[in-house]
């Protein structure tokens, strides 16, 4: 090897640099780009899930801006005739109004336009200022103030009320009332 001139050592060592260079390139740059890129592509993927979530998020949260009183809305008007619960609501409403229920009877649900009407027919017996005073706990249950529904309890719309002597004589009074709830949906079952 000795015989090799300065120029020859030099363009062997530029070949070797370059074979070098090529090997580096080929077997350590190459691989890392091409790992490179398939991480950029989900880099750019993770970001079309996360704009896609905070979309529905702004959307849901949207949604809830426009309909804040949703909760209160299902309270007056629910989806199912959960009789119980109007028992309790009803029975609850007459006590604190300090009338004695002797009956409450439900009817058949009938078909409206995106709801369902529960007849019911109920009797009780108090004078004239509880029984007052139960109708007027009842239209506050469901009411409008200043554009929002403020909501203590289930819709109920008095449709007839009559009133007779009660069992202990004047100023007890016997009342028969008929009034209707409501259940949201026309009761179908829903589509799949």
């Amino acid at each position: 090897m000795s015989s090799l001139t300065s120029r020859q050592r030099l363009v062997a060592g530029a070949g070797l640099l370059i074979l070098a260079t090529l090997g580096a390139w080929f077997f350590v740059v190459s691989p890392k780009r091409a790992e490179a890129a398939g991480l950029q592509r989900d880099v750019i993927a993770a970001n079309e899930r996360l704009a896609a979530a905070r979309l529905e998020e702004r959307s849901n949260r949207e949604k809830q801006q426009r309909l804040p009183g949703l909760p209160a809305l299902k309270r007056a008007l629910p989806d199912e005739v959960a009789m119980s619960s109007i028992l309790r609501e009803l029975n609850a409403v007459a006590t604190a109004s300090g009338l004695r229920f002797a009956s409450i009877v439900p009817g058949t649900l009938q078909p409206g336009q995106g709801f369902q009407v529960l007849a019911l027919s109920a009797e009780f017996e108090g004078d004239f200022a509880r029984t007052s005073s139960f109708l007027k706990r009842l239209r506050k249950q469901v009411e409008v103030r200043n554009g929002k529904a403020q909501v203590t309890g289930r819709l109920y719309v008095v449709d007839s009320i009559g009133f007779s002597e009660g069992d202990e004589g004047l100023p007890s009074l016997k009342a028969s009332l008929r009034l209707n709830a409501f259940v949201y949906g026309d009761g179908a079952p829903p589509t799949p």
